[in-house]
């Protein structure tokens, strides 16, 4: 198999965990009242993956009884108002473009690297 679509297989697997965690997280919180009212900020990029990941946690988080609003940011940008705390959720980061940008937050106790 290319390596190109080795890499897109290995995304997709992760999309599919990801989602798969945040349905089953959501059912088994769906009794507990919201911790906050402020609303959580989910990062919106311009490509699809990333529009679909952060609309279903949106969802999730919204059925869970949070409030949730939606930032539409250029990846650049992004990086320092997750900083500054402005934005809360970036759901998806390409390794090839954004590695460097995301290990630097990871670095600061910005950011989790949940999967590998």
């Amino acid at each position: 198999m290319p390596l190109k679509e080795d890499r897109v297989l290995r995304h997709i697997r992760r999309l599919l965990v990801v989602m798969l965690i945040a349905v089953s997280g959501a059912t088994t919180a769906l009794a507990a009242p919201p911790e906050s009212t402020s609303p959580i900020r989910i990062i919106v990029n311009n490509w699809t993956s990333q529009i679909v990941l952060s609309r279903i946690i949106g969802e999730v988080y919204a059925r869970m009884g949070y409030s949730v609003d939606y930032a539409e940011l250029d990846t650049h940008v992004q990086w320092g108002r997750i900083h500054r705390g402005f934005e809360h959720i970036q759901v998806e980061v390409w390794e090839g473009t954004m590695t460097k940008e995301f290990d630097r937050a990871a670095k600061f106790g910005q950011f989790e690297r949940p999967l590998s």
